[in-house]
């Protein structure tokens, strides 16, 4: 791996994989790799992009299981609360409510705000709003059913400090 010896080009390095879509990056210390400097980690922080440090003696398929388990953990999680939302929408219909009311609703459950607008960011139905246009996904389709968290969480599985994983005792 090619990673750069001074801060900007660290800093720029990892940018560069978070841009590119990468979930976390993992080193090994005893490896040949130059120091990491804070700006590097102060950019992981950020962004909230995992950094992990792995001894030589760990194989890579144990990184490689944790990493799956945590990814399964989440999607579970997220169906769970899909089903939960869809359950809740079934009997929310039942009640005859009006749109803006069906929709304050939903956003009750599933702690989202959620608007209904053309992928342009303008009202479908009046009385029901539009999300602020940088949180609109870049779509083609006719409308977008879009939804954002009051408070962003950080990336599933994504740590501020450097992680550790240690050789297993087994």
């Amino acid at each position: 791996m090619a990673l750069p010896r001074t801060a900007a080009g660290q800093r720029a390095y990892l940018e560069r994989l978070d841009d590119a879509g990468v979930s976390a990056l993992a080193l090994s210390a005893q490896l040949h790799m130059p120091p990491l400097h804070d700006a590097f980690f102060q950019a992981a922080e950020e962004r909230g992009f995992p950094v992990l440090e792995v001894p030589l003696a760990v194989p890579f398929i144990a990184v490689a299981q944790e990493v799956a388990a945590a990814a399964q953990e989440d999607a579970r999680h997220r169906l769970g609360a899909q089903l939960q939302v869809f359950g809740a929408l079934r009997w929310l219909v039942a009640e005859d409510l009006d749109t803006p009311t069906l929709l304050r609703r939903l956003e009750d459950l599933s702690g989202y705000d959620v608007y209904l607008c053309t992928p342009q960011g303008h009202p479908l139905l009046p009385g029901i709003p539009v999300p602020d246009p940088a949180v609109l996904p870049a779509s083609r389709g006719t409308s977008t059913l879009s939804s954002t968290r009051s408070a962003t969480p950080p990336r599933a599985g994504s740590t501020t400090k450097r992680s550790r994983l240690a050789p297993s005792r087994h």
